[in-house]
């Protein structure tokens, strides 16, 4: 995940102060990116001290929405500047554990999309057979005693 191609994008505004900042992480080249006002994306000079990905989480934890949320401002709609996100202090644990960190969640993730959509398809299943069996299209057996 560490590549010159990474970079982190940011809502910079938002109807409630809990919900500016948040990031999403892109990991391919784009040629041509526009951003309006209200977002902003943020790739270092160096990614030798942090995984993109790891910084991608911190960003939606507890601890980080609390870091941002509290630099918004505003009445009706709230924003961060781009030089208060910038002045934000942001401590990093070793490389390693960052990896380890952002591996972990990235697998939860993977493995919360799989239940889901086997979910999904499960409901899909029980709605088909509920449907054939309240239409009478099917008919279950049934033992007289």
């Amino acid at each position: 995940m560490k590549s010159e191609k990474t970079i982190l994008l940011f809502n910079g505004s938002s109807e409630t102060p809990e919900e500016v900042c948040f990031s999403s992480l892109v990991i391919s080249e784009m040629k041509h990116l526009y951003l309006n006002s209200f977002c902003f994306g943020f790739r270092a000079k160096s990614q030798s001290d942090y995984i993109p990905l790891y910084l991608a989480y911190w960003f939606r934890s507890n601890v980080g929405r609390s870091a941002v949320s509290i630099m918004a401002q505003g009445s009706t709609r709230y924003n961060i500047s781009k030089g208060q996100f910038l002045r934000l202090s942001v401590v990093l644990p070793p490389l390693e554990e960052q990896t380890a960190i952002a591996t972990i969640l990235s697998d939860m993730d993977n493995e919360i999309q799989t239940l889901e959509q086997r979910l999904a398809k499960t409901r899909q299943i029980k709605q088909g057979m509920m449907q054939e069996l309240l239409t009478g299209r099917t008919r279950l057996p049934f033992e007289k005693e």
